[in-house]
């Protein structure tokens, strides 16, 4: 993963595959990354991914924001210097916890706030404000490139407005709308996929759609050592810390996932690893050897999230 600093963060060049707007109208697309904010930071809100960079002008089109309680979506139409915009408010993200944020955009502000959903950790979160200023219409295919960790870069490469501060992994793009479903499969599938967990070859359970269409870019971070942001996309978008090198520090995403049963009563449990009272999971255990949990016999403990009703 990716510590940003106040001064560094990763640049993407311009793609037309990064781009979701030509100024006249707007195409659908997900942005998802894991972002984890330490306890105490000012509820300020800070940019995790956006097409925007400019040198002296405030030249955008979309981008991803997280505070300590809220997460924010924000598209811009460059030419009328107007924005459209949601927010999800009230959260808890300022925990030094990995979270996983993700927003989405189906194209048309017609639709139920704007057309924008904002999910924290795989569920969708209540949209507690949207606003269109006046005479937005839609994004602009602008030739600025992707910013992970930052909203505005200056000529000498520098960010001209703060960058993120703490931890971001596994960023990604499509160019459509993942549903609920596939969005809460995303945050499930950090513990099977051995921490990566979108791979162009895997399919979502829920769909069957693979993880890998439509995708724009995929940066799992996890070079470990120089200023190269690989893509794994297969669309060759290699980003590049320009300010500084990044601190990389061991990536562990596998914090949190969700164990349902198959039973009368639906139940949902969820297995905190951020706990001491983690059980361990045996994939080929059990006794069909489909897979198994391994108690301590002393603080194990799986905890149902949902009330068995008959």
């Amino acid at each position: 993963q990716f510590n940003a600093t106040s001064s560094t963060y990763v640049s993407v060049a311009d793609n037309s595959l990064l781009e979701f707007g030509d100024g006249s109208s707007n195409n659908p697309f997900t942005i998802s990354a894991w972002v984890k904010r330490d306890a105490g930071m000012p509820n300020s809100n800070m940019y995790v991914v956006g097409k925007s960079a400019s040198s002296s002008n405030v030249d955008f089109s979309y981008n991803l924001q997280v505070g300590n309680e809220r997460i924010v979506l924000q598209l811009r139409d460059d030419s009328a210097f107007a924005y459209s915009r949601a927010y999800a408010l009230g959260l808890t993200i300022n925990d030094s916890r990995w979270h996983l944020v993700t927003a989405t955009f189906d194209g048309s502000e017609s639709n139920e706030h704007l057309g924008m959903k904002l999910y924290l950790d795989g569920i969708s979160e209540t949209i507690d404000s949207s606003e269109t200023e006046a005479g937005f219409v839609a994004m602009e295919d602008l030739a600025v490139p992707l910013l992970i960790g930052s909203n505005r870069e200056g000529t000498d490469g520098s960010p001209t407005q703060p960058s993120f501060n703490g931890s971001i992994d596994e960023v990604a793009v499509w160019s459509r709308v993942l549903t609920a479903g596939e969005i809460a499969n995303l945050y499930n599938s950090s513990y099977y996929n051995g921490g990566r967990y979108i791979d162009t070859g895997d399919n979502f359970s829920s769909s069957g759609t693979s993880m890998g269409s439509s995708l724009s870019g995929l940066w799992h971070l996890d070079a470990g050592t120089g200023t190269s942001a690989i893509d794994s996309s297969g669309n060759s978008l290699t980003g590049t810390s320009t300010a500084g090198n990044p601190i990389w520090i061991t990536g562990n995403i596998t914090r949190k996932f969700y164990v349902q049963d198959n039973g009368l009563y639906n139940n949902f449990g969820v297995v905190d690893l951020e706990s001491a009272t983690q059980p361990t999971y045996n994939s080929t255990g059990g006794y069909d050897g489909s897979g198994a949990y391994t108690f301590d016999g002393l603080n194990d403990y799986i905890e149902s999230t949902i009330s068995a009703t008959t």
